[in-house]
């Protein structure tokens, strides 16, 4: 079986000038297929040319085939971005790989496959005989090494000290935290460095989470930052279905393990930086309390939809109960 290559490490590779004919890109980051293809067009394209960008969600399979087999008199160069690979026809995938095995030269072609799917043939073909890379999003200590390299790539001047400070108000998505950077950026001028004062002294120090954060404190029985990211999803203005959704997956996820059965089809609303943790999360519930906590979180889901009880009412107890052992 094929495996990933780092993003960084084929990153690297293109710097100096060692470009493929094709990529195949899998993983959910938007924020680094965007950079990796933003850093490709740097090299591929520095003498000129340009990039297409087709999704087969609105685009006809047509329309990539005809981009593949098309011929430039000049040999102009192009960067042919492909989302949602998986939607090609039968017909489709064997032009595809026929492609593969004989690319123009002129053409670079980037596939890209957000999220995890299921193996199939096609896939592991593209894997096998493309350079393939993984663009999932990194965590912990991998999470600032790419923050780090992302502001020098873009001549970002921020002090480590306020990078940490971002990091923690803004979680683990790096699209938000250069969302900030570059607005400070244009604040500070040209010559301007980001501190940590300057990110104190603005409004967004006010930090987001998002529900996968919730997903993780929640699993690893974590209290206090769990009722610290339960607040401040429904403050924003996160569904409250939406989050009784998400923790019943995780719990879900658990009871499956528990009781050593496979899951019965791909699990949307359980991202790969979670599913990575989930054999660390069953070891913390018995599976009494896997199924306690389904229970409780189909009563929440008819009490949110039916009463004018506030949501926060339902949630704390429920973290409190399934975060402490405390059980009424």
């Amino acid at each position: 079986m094929a495996t990933a290559l780092s993003a960084g490490r084929v990153i690297r590779k293109i710097q100096k000038n060692g470009i493929d004919p094709v990529y195949f890109l899998s993983g959910d980051d938007g924020y680094l297929q965007e950079f990796f293809i933003e850093e490709l067009g740097k090299v591929f394209l520095k003498d000129g040319g340009y990039k297409t960008f087709i999704s087969l969600d609105d685009d006809n399979e047509q329309d990539l085939l005809g981009e593949l087999s098309a011929f430039s008199l000049f040999e102009e160069k192009r960067i042919i971005v492909v989302r949602q690979i998986r939607k090609l026809t039968n017909k489709g995938k064997d032009e595809m790989l026929g492609y593969i095995t004989s690319p123009n030269p002129s053409n670079c072609l980037l596939l890209i496959s957000g999220g995890e799917v299921k193996p199939n043939k096609f896939l592991d073909a593209l894997k096998q005989n493309t350079v393939y890379v993984d663009v999932t999003s990194p965590e912990g200590q991998k999470f600032r090494e790419w923050a780090v390299y992302i502001a020098n790539r873009k001549s970002i001047k921020i002090k480590p000290a306020a990078l940490d400070l971002l990091i923690d108000l803004q979680g683990d998505s790096l699209a938000k935290i250069f969302n900030e950077v570059e607005k400070l950026s244009l604040l500070m001028g040209e010559n301007g460095v980001i501190d940590k004062s300057l990110i104190e002294s603005t409004a967004i120090h006010q930090r987001q989470f998002n529900i996968e954060q919730l997903q993780k404190s929640v699993g690893a029985r974590e209290l206090g930052t769990s009722l610290q990211i339960i607040r401040n999803l429904l403050e924003s203005g996160s569904s409250p279905t939406l989050i009784t959704m998400n923790l019943s997956a995780l719990f879900q996820e658990l009871l499956w393990k528990k009781m050593g059965a496979q899951r019965p089809k791909f699990n949307w609303l359980i991202r790969g930086s979670v599913k990575r943790l989930l054999h660390n999360y069953e070891s913390n519930f018995s599976i009494i309390e896997v199924r306690e906590a389904l229970r409780e979180l189909r009563k929440i889901d008819v009490l949110t939809k039916t009463t004018t009880l506030q949501a926060i009412s339902l949630f704390e107890p429920f973290i409190i109960k399934f975060c402490t052992e405390i059980y009424a």
